[in-house]
């Protein structure tokens, strides 16, 4: 399946929360956010989970949280900094750091879906979206 991004959106694959410290199932995740605004920011499929914001000061936030359950956002290789346990994706251009584990499709790929991601290894689907 496939996840539609907005504005600036963190995406971690469900199978990663397993691996947080105490928001480990998504249940437990949904239920940190106001119950009023969840549809409207966050959405998920079966593989993964966004998180939106309209500016990169609530991304920071959203980064800091994921950290703070013991994700690890970022690792260098060779020289290079990639996303590893998350991945921030600026809906206009793309992962804003490479991110091997997703695909972007942007307006331009698909004009009437896009944009949207998927995890590599997994089929595209149907496409799935927050209410904003």
């Amino acid at each position: 399946m496939s996840v539609k991004v907005n504005f600036f959106s963190v995406i971690v694959p469900i199978e990663n929360i397993k691996k947080c410290k105490e928001y480990n199932t998504l249940t437990k995740v949904l239920g940190r956010y106001n119950q009023e605004v969840v549809d409207k920011i966050t959405c998920h499929d079966t593989y993964l989970l966004k998180d939106s914001a309209m500016n990169y000061y609530d991304i920071e936030d959203i980064l800091k949280f994921w950290k703070r359950q013991g994700l690890i956002l970022t690792e260098k290789r060779n020289g290079q900094e990639y996303w590893k346990d998350v991945c921030v994706i600026n809906a206009s251009r793309g992962p804003t750091l490479p991110c091997d584990w997703l695909e972007f499709i942007s307006n331009k790929e698909d004009s009437i879906n896009g944009p949207y991601v998927y995890s590599k290894d997994k089929p595209r689907g149907k496409i799935v979206k927050s209410s904003i």
